[in-house]
């Protein structure tokens, strides 16, 4: 009997030795498996540093919102002893996998009824960098690689840095830096422990421990995590007494971007998902962008918009680019940066007379001059296949006599520019367009009056080319994608291609000068008489019944302003286009660039002519003809 007794016994201790050693071999194989897969690149998680053109820093964001990764000494101790209390007392003892925790959540789960999250620090890192929320086997097992792969790569201390600077704590708040300064005002590192334990109380259960909405509950909660502190020994009871007693201050600070940055901000995110960039890979090693826009003129632009800034529900969009060059060196899509209607890139609306220079440039590449002249008087057109059209002047006012294209374009005067499209033909104008891709499925003398919708980047784009002599640039915001390791993940094409002829343009750049001109000031005022800058831009107005477009350009900048009604109804700030424009010039052209313009080269003669009657004149301006 005590043989058969000791034979059993055996078995029983071989079959627990064997399993032991299955069990063992198992975690083995996992660990050595999880090891020997490519290393997880964690660095700065969705931390995103955006540089200027000048390699200044524009902005950091983390998680969206502005802020950036901090390292663990930037966190104070108060705040890293209050979440491993809180979230994974067993952190510095455990592989990735805390059993006994895992075990007691479930007893809790299963038997008492409160539902108690078992997951490690690891594995919530692992999920929010890499997974989602889905109870699915397939998400679970994949937890399972991640939380081996992060912990047999990196030191505890890594893991915590990264886990505190990605944890969710409620109002769109990640990561413990910005979620101090929402929730208490203060800098992560300086916070107090009981502030330090409310704020780890709150990842369990961001909603309901939430101390702006619930404040008793994100109280017990920190006195939750201070009990596990004195417990663990990492308070003594007179600390435990002093802080369980304390009323823990609240402060809610906003920590959205301020202006501008809102808006860059959003919109270069938006181009990182369309590079295919903003994936959860990358931003678990975290960003540095760097952007066309100039932080000087940028701030000079808002400035101007902000004193311009309508007070009835008009909006107001401007951009501006740096001839012969992809950038874009400013821009504002709408009065309030909350507005996410970006309107540089998304409203397109009827561009009005601006569309006038592109008439231009056709008629001197076709063999007219700046003096060609059109009998401008209230006409009306028979079209075969239309029938008939009756374009107005302004004011329904006429000269009723021949006008140069000088004065024609001064003034904008539509006869003209009707006359000139139907003797080019609205076809020609459409084949001009499709080089900027931008189709149209009609061909109407209404063109000549800018009833073809654009956006005001597309619009800009077209004046940067005649500020670019003729060379075509796609404007892009973002430069250059590197990651927080030193890999390039992307980097802008700066491709340019010849669209249109040089000797032309340069022609039609002298012409946009006409807005300016005393001398063109016949029958009618020229546009911009009284909106001279201190430097010298080519310049073009456009206007519909809720629209007031002004464009304009010389070698260093390309500015266009639109201002208008979304809803379409009448737009009653006509000249808030032009006196943004005079305003914001003079502030981005510095002193030493007023006088820059551009050369006319061998192939162009420059004559002083009377804009009105055509005549070379000595007491008229300065227009250049092909030679």
């Amino acid at each position: 009997m005590v043989k058969l007794f000791l034979g059993e016994g055996m078995k029983k201790v071989l079959k627990i030795f064997y399993l032991c050693v299955l069990i063992g071999s198992f975690i083995t194989l996992y660990y050595l498996g999880c090891f020997l897969l490519p290393k997880i690149n964690l660095y700065h998680s969705n931390d995103l540093t955006v540089y200027d053109n000048n390699s200044e820093i524009l902005f950091e964001s983390h998680h969206e919102l502005n802020g950036k990764y901090l390292a663990l000494n930037q966190i104070s101790d108060n705040v890293i002893e209050a979440f491993i209390a809180s979230e994974d007392k067993n952190f510095y003892k455990h592989h990735g996998y805390d059993i006994k925790g895992l075990i007691r959540a479930s007893f809790n789960t299963i038997f008492l009824n409160k539902k108690q999250g078992g997951s490690t620090i690891t594995q919530q890192l692992a999920r929010s960098l890499f997974l989602n929320n889905d109870k699915t086997v397939k998400r679970k097992l994949k937890e399972a690689i991640f939380t081996g792969r992060i912990e047999t790569n990196y030191t505890k201390k890594q893991i915590l840095e990264e886990y505190l600077n990605t944890i969710y704590l409620g109002h769109d708040l990640y990561g413990v830096g910005v979620a101090s300064r929402y929730y208490f005002n203060k800098e992560c590192y300086d916070l107090s422990l009981d502030e330090a334990c409310m704020l780890a109380g709150i990842a369990s259960a961001p909603a309901y421990n939430d101390p702006s909405n619930h404040y008793e509950n994100a109280i017990n909660r920190r006195n939750y995590v201070l009990n596990n502190l004195y417990e663990s020994k990492v308070i003594s009871k007179e600390c435990y007494l002093e802080n369980i007693n304390k009323q823990t201050i609240i402060n809610i600070t906003n920590q959205a971007f301020d202006d501008e940055n809102l808006f860059y901000q959003r919109e270069i995110i938006k181009e990182l998902k369309k590079l295919n960039l903003y994936t959860k890979e990358n931003l678990a090693v975290g960003m540095d962008i760097y952007v066309s826009i100039d932080k000087n003129i940028s701030k000079s632009l808002y400035e101007v918009l902000s004193y311009h800034k309508p007070i009835t529900d008009t909006q107001v969009s401007a951009i501006i680019l740096k001839p012969n060059s992809n950038d874009i060196l400013a821009m504002s899509g709408g009065v309030d940066m909350d507005d996410e209607f970006n309107r540089v890139f998304m409203a397109r609306r009827m561009i009005g007379s601006t569309i006038k220079p592109m008439i231009y440039y056709m008629a001197l590449n076709y063999g007219l001059t700046p003096v060609s002249k059109f009998l401008s008087a209230e006409t009306t057109f028979s079209i075969d296949g239309i029938g008939t059209y009756s374009p107005k002047n302004n004011n329904n006012v006429y000269p009723n006599h021949k006008i140069t294209m000088i004065e024609a374009l001064a003034v904008s005067d539509n006869i003209y520019a009707t006359k000139a499209l139907l003797f080019l033909g609205s076809k020609n104008l459409n084949n001009f367009l499709k080089m900027f891709n931008l189709n149209y499925d009609y061909s109407l003398p209404s063109m000549a009056l800018g009833v073809n919708e654009m956006t005001l980047l597309e619009l800009a784009s077209i004046y940067n080319t005649f500020a670019s002599i003729g060379v075509y640039y796609k404007p892009t915001l973002i430069k250059k994608v590197v990651d927080k390791m030193g890999n390039i993940l992307y980097e802008s094409n700066s491709k340019s291609s010849q669209l249109l002829d040089p000797t032309t343009t340069l022609v039609l750049n002298q012409l946009l000068r006409a807005p300016f001109d005393n001398n063109a000031y016949g029958y009618a005022k020229p546009t911009l008489l009284n909106y001279q800058p201190n430097a010298i831009f080519a310049a073009k107005t456009g206007s519909t019944n809720s629209d007031s477009y002004l464009v304009s350009y010389n070698p260093n900048f390309t500015i266009a302003i639109w201002v208008g009604k979304d809803n379409n109804s009448t737009l009653f700030e006509i000249n808030l286009a032009k006196d943004i424009f005079v305003d914001l010039a003079n502030k981005i052209v510095s002193k030493d660039k007023q006088y820059d313009w551009y050369n006319h080269g061998y192939f162009i003669e420059a004559l002083k002519v009377n804009p009105l009657s055509g005549n070379v004149d000595n007491n008229g301006s300065f227009y250049w003809f092909k030679s």
